[in-house]
């Protein structure tokens, strides 16, 4: 019996991923982001949403992420803390994780590696990680909840006190506007 998929307006960005990665036979890729568009149409958000389903789709059809590969990666120089740490503690596999947050980290915000790394390797790094492990309740896969994290920051914004202080400009992403501020203090 085939089952159907509920009313777009009752599909959710989470919703969409389990739908897909589970390859349901009732909801096509193109069907899926359909309804996201539909659904996200009066959203701020669209844009990071929809390129986040876009990457997730990517990797379930093994197409390559942008960025770089894995090998040129660096290692972090914090391994006991920041994202590294807080990966090992949680009982993830941090040698993954970690080039997987890169490449998220780079293609959405197009820093360079040092920069995702100096970020990663600090506390907004380890919070980060944080969400990253909150968000593996939910999903099915590291992949997915890193990429789930990575949209969310990216959708919001840094409070006006924090832009004021560090001089980022208003409509900066919260995820772009911390790696910036976290640049900063490593240059210094």
């Amino acid at each position: 019996m085939k089952t159907h998929a509920p009313a777009p307006t009752q599909l959710t960005l989470q919703a969409l991923r389990c739908l897909i990665q589970h390859r349901r036979q009732d909801l096509s890729v193109e069907r899926a982001l359909s309804v996201l568009r539909h659904v996200l149409a009066k959203d701020e958000g669209t844009t990071v949403a929809l390129r986040a389903l876009e990457d997730e789709l990517c990797i379930s059809t093994s197409v390559p992420l942008p960025g770089v590969a894995a090998t040129s990666l660096l290692p972090s120089r914090n391994p006991s803390r920041g994202f590294y740490g807080t990966v090992t503690q949680a009982g993830m596999d941090a040698r993954l994780a970690w080039p997987m947050a890169i490449r998220h980290l780079m293609a959405a915000t197009g820093e360079r590696v040092q920069t995702v790394v100096h970020f990663l390797d600090s506390p907004m790094g380890r919070q980060f990680a944080d969400s990253v492990v909150d968000m593996t309740a939910q999903c099915a896969s590291l992949e997915i909840a890193t990429q789930c994290v990575v949209a969310q920051w990216m959708g919001w914004r840094v409070d006006p006190l924090t832009r004021r202080v560090h001089h980022l400009p208003a409509e900066v992403p919260y995820l772009i506007g911390w790696m910036r501020v976290v640049e900063k203090k490593s240059r210094s």
